[in-house]
């Protein structure tokens, strides 16, 4: 009867343990989902001279999806990614797009041959994408696995979406 009773304690522990892990396991994943980029922690969103330092997801994904053209304070939208062969190229167009590379590639063909708006400049890296948001105001660029600093006044801010 002891030892029964010794078995039952230690289930209730491991039982209570497991849920106690779950449910922090549970609120890091929603915490990062709420205050992170939006997308994976790979990839961040970062734009030079454009209207607000702050976006949903859905307005991030309208904006390199070629959905708005124009910001609001009249600079054109000139969206850069880093599309290098390297594998950042499948990454983004699986994140950002939900495609494969050659899927993006044949989405922003038909955009621009319907005449909707302008072709995205493919950079060969970080570093680039970076030197061509700098130069181009309303440029908003794509990076991934970028682990220098960014300048303040280009850093985006993905905010959670409101539903």
């Amino acid at each position: 009867m002891d030892t029964n009773f010794q078995y039952n304690y230690l289930m209730q522990f491991i039982k209570s343990t497991i849920s106690v892990f779950v449910a922090a396991a549970f609120f890091f994943l929603i915490n990062g989902n709420c205050f992170g980029q939006g997308y994976s922690s790979r990839i961040k969103i970062c734009g030079n001279s454009i209207d607000q330092k702050s976006f949903s997801k859905s307005d991030v994904d309208a904006i390199l999806k070629g959905k708005i053209n124009n910001w609001r304070n009249g600079n054109t939208v000139l969206i850069v990614l880093n599309f290098s062969e390297n594998g950042n190229a499948e990454y983004i167009a699986k994140q950002v797009y939900n495609k494969s590379v050659k899927g993006v590639k044949k989405f922003w063909l038909g955009v621009v041959f319907q005449g909707r708006t302008y072709a995205p400049i493919f950079a060969e890296d970080n570093e680039e994408v970076l030197r061509l948001i700098t130069k181009n105001k309303g440029a908003i660029g794509v990076l991934v696995d970028y682990k220098g600093e960014i300048p303040a006044e280009f850093k985006v801010k993905i905010t959670k979406s409101s539903l």
